[in-house]
């Protein structure tokens, strides 16, 4: 049987949260003490169950936490990813099934992928279908889309409402070929990085040399996704 977890955080104003994970509660403690500012007290487990029966549970135990009086740092009922994971009798239909026979579930957002020199590598219709396509664990693309993370293979990945801000960045940061060292334009190519992909110059003003990353910052997921709050 393919099983998931009802989990509760206590929090150290009183109040609870309730949620539901596939990957075990270490995975997603993690994620939530970033994404909360409150100090998480207590975490555990509270039930497990049949992963067709997840979304359900979440939608029972938020109900029954909040029918004893606790309050909640749930944002809504519950159960709001079940169209994400559709099943059928007992079979759960994989992203790219779901894409064809639910085109127009409202939850779905397209997500870019490039790499660390924004260079575009992949556009998909959904977090899952990258998911399922990249062989990419579903909760580290959602933890690189909210800038939780650093890098995952040197993978950049923004949603597509930010796809012009990441146009003004490469813009603003692209790589330029004066020498850093005299300013002089009176410069070369002098070999290329194979596995980089980057390019190596000369400066015939002051015989020094330098590449593209001499300009061009190590670009990380965490760091585009600081910048792009600050794009207007």
């Amino acid at each position: 049987m393919n099983i998931g977890y009802v989990y509760e955080l206590s929090f150290e104003d009183g109040e609870k949260y309730i949620g539901i994970t596939k990957v075990g509660l270490k995975r997603r403690l993690y994620t939530h003490k970033k994404r909360f500012k409150e100090k998480i007290i207590d975490a555990k487990v509270i039930d497990t169950v049949d992963l067709k029966d997840l979304y359900d549970y979440e939608v029972f135990y938020i109900s029954e936490y909040k029918s004893n009086g606790f309050i909640l740092k749930n944002k809504n009922n519950g159960g709001g990813g079940k169209l994400s994971y559709l099943i059928t009798g007992e079979k759960y239909l994989n992203p790219v099934e779901a894409l064809e026979k639910y085109p127009n579930d409202p939850k779905r957002k397209r997500v870019i992928k490039y790499d660390n020199f924004l260079n575009k590598m992949g556009e998909f219709e959904s977090v899952a279908i990258a998911a399922f396509n990249e062989k990419i664990d579903h909760a580290n693309i959602s933890e690189l889309l909210r800038g939780l993370r650093c890098r995952n293979n040197n993978q950049i990945w923004i949603y597509k409402e930010h796809e012009d801000k990441i146009s003004e960045i490469k813009t603003q940061y692209n790589t330029k070929k004066e020498c850093p060292f005299c300013l002089s334009d009176n410069t070369k190519k002098n070999g290329k990085y194979l596995m980089a992909g980057t390019y190596r110059y000369k400066c015939k003003s002051c015989d020094k040399s330098y590449n593209d990353l001499t300009y061009y910052p190590f670009l990380t997921n965490k760091l585009i996704h600081n910048w792009i709050p600050k794009i207007k």
